[in-house]
């Protein structure tokens, strides 16, 4: 979890986010509409940060596991 909210919604959320920047850009493809365009970018791009985070999150997760689970086997 982050925060508190799990890992699947936070994926859940960057897909959401992903898929309506995908339908914005369609909306607005061959129009000169560049304030629009930023901003599906910076959604599109923020998509992509929180996938990054939950993997890292979740990475953090395992290590830690792995350290508890050695750190018992040494007992």
């Amino acid at each position: 979890m982050i925060e508190n909210i799990s890992y699947d919604d936070m994926i859940n959320y960057s897909k959401e986010l992903k898929a309506s920047a995908d339908v914005i850009a369609e909306l607005i493809k061959n129009k000169e509409l560049s304030e629009i365009q930023n901003f599906v970018d910076e959604v599109s791009n923020y998509s992509k940060y929180l996938e990054s985070i939950v993997k890292l999150y979740k990475d953090a997760d395992n290590n830690l596991l792995d350290l508890r689970s050695q750190k018992g086997a040494s007992h």
